[in-house]
C-alpha cells in the first residue's frame, strides 16, 4: 500500500507540475500578429502591430508604429510575461521603449516605458 501510494505521488508531481505550467502560459507560443495600442501619458492611443516569431533563446519580430516596422530586441516570455524593446525615432528623436506584456488567452496587456521617462499602457489582441 505504501510502495502504491509512493509510485502515484512520483508519477503525478511530473504531470500536474506540467499542468500548471501549461495553464500559466509557460508553454504558449506566442508567434503570430497581434494588433494592439499604447497610450501615451497625454491619454493619446497610439495603433500598434505586434508580430512575433519563436525563435531559440526567445523571440524576434516587429511592432509597427506610425508605419515604422521596428525590430524586437531582449525578447522574452516567462511567467506568463512577454516583454521586448524596441528604438523608436518619431521626428528624428531615438527612444528605447520596453513593453512588459502579462498573457491572458488571447491577449497581451500591460504597460510600456522609455528611457526619458515617459511611461503608460498597452494592450494586443491575438489577430485570428
Amino acid at each position: 500500500m505504501i510502495m502504491k501510494r509512493t509510485v502515484l505521488r512520483v508519477l503525478l508531481v511530473p504531470v500536474l507540475a506540467s499542468f500548471i505550467g501549461f495553464a500559466s502560459g509557460q508553454d504558449a507560443d506566442l508567434s503570430g500578429t497581434w494588433d494592439g495600442h499604447a497610450v501615451t501619458s497625454d491619454g493619446t492611443e497610439v495603433p500598434l502591430i505586434l508580430t512575433l516569431k519563436k525563435a531559440e533563446a526567445g523571440y524576434g519580430g516587429t511592432v509597427n508604429a506610425m508605419g515604422q516596422d521596428l525590430s524586437l530586441e531582449n525578447a522574452k516570455f516567462e511567467n506568463g510575461r512577454m516583454t521586448f524593446e524596441f528604438l523608436f525615432s518619431p521626428g528624428g528623436e531615438s527612444l528605447r521603449i520596453t513593453m512588459e506584456l502579462k498573457l491572458d488567452g488571447e491577449k497581451l496587456a500591460g504597460t510600456w516605458s522609455s528611457d526619458q521617462g515617459d511611461s503608460g499602457s498597452s494592450a494586443f489582441e491575438r489577430r485570428k
